[in-house]
C-alpha cells in the first residue's frame, strides 16, 4: 500500500509522467534474502493480495510496474538451497559474494541460474499471479565475467556471458521488458535498462565520503 502511494504522489503531486517503478523486497523474507524461493509474496508487506492491488494502482498510473528478483545470490536460508548449483572455485570451495540481509550469499554458476528462474513457483508462477510488465533480476550485470570449476557444470568466461545471455531473453519473453543492475556492453540487445549504469557501479558512489 505504501508502494503505491509513493507512486501515486509521483504522479499526481509531482506531475511525473513516465516513470519505471521498480518494487524490491517483495519476496518471501524480503530484499536480499532467502532467494529464490520467492512466493508467497512478502506477508509483512500484504502479502499476494497487497501486491496485486499495489501493481494495479501503479499501471492506472501510466506507470510501468517492475519486480525485483535476483539469481545469482544464493542463501543458506533458503529452501531451495544446493551447494551443488553453486558456482565453486579451483579447490572445489563455493564461490561466496557480498553478505546481506540474509547473511552471506553464494554465487550460483550461470549455468544454473537459467534452471532455478524456469521453475513452475519462479517467473512462470509470479508472472501468472502478478501482471508486471516488466522485472529485473539483480547482479547479473554487475558481476563481470566468470568461470566454475565445478566437474558437473563446468563453465568458462565466454559461457558465462552466453548463460546470462539466456536467462536476460527468457526473463524478457515471460514479463516484456527486462533489466539489470548497473550494465554490460555485451548486454544491449538483451536489456531495455540498465539500472544504476552511472551510480552504483562506479567507484564515486562505493567510495563515497559524505564529509566531502
Amino acid at each position: 500500500d505504501q508502494a503505491a502511494q509513493i507512486a501515486e504522489h509521483l504522479h499526481n503531486d509531482l506531475g511525473m509522467r513516465r516513470c519505471l517503478f521498480m518494487i524490491g523486497g517483495w519476496t518471501a523474507g524480503g530484499y536480499d534474502c532467502r532467494h529464490p524461493d520467492n512466493l508467497p509474496a512478502n506477508p509483512e508487506c500484504g502479502g499476494n493480495k497487497k501486491l496485486t492491488e499495489a501493481i494495479a494502482r501503479i499501471q492506472k498510473l501510466k506507470f510501468v510496474a517492475c519486480l525485483h528478483d535476483n539469481y545469482q545470490d544464493m542463501y543458506r536460508d533458503a529452501k531451495s538451497w544446493d551447494p551443488k548449483v553453486i558456482e565453486k572455485r579451483p579447490n572445489g570451495s563455493l564461490a561466496s559474494g557480498g553478505r546481506w540481509l540474509g547473511g552471506r550469499a553464494y554465487i550460483v554458476c550461470s549455468a544454473r541460474q537459467l534452471d532455478m528462474a524456469r521453475r513452475p513457483e519462479n517467473l512462470p508462477g509470479i508472472a501468472k499471479l502478478f501482471p508486471a510488465q516488466s522485472y529485473f533480476i539483480d547482479t547479473t550485470y554487475a558481476a563481470g565475467p566468470r568461470e566454475c570449476h565445478d566437474p558437473d557444470h563446468p563453465i568458462g568466461r565466454n559461457e558465462d556471458i552466453a548463460w546470462k545471455i539466456r536467462l536476460s531473453d527468457y526473463s524478457r519473453k515471460v514479463f516484456g521488458l527486462f533489466g539489470s543492475e548497473c550494465g554490460r556492453e555485451w548486454a544491449i540487445p538483451h536489456s531495455d535498462f540498465f539500472e544504476g549504469l552511472v551510480g552504483v557501479s562506479g567507484r564515486y558512489y562505493h567510495g563515497l565520503d559524505p564529509a566531502k
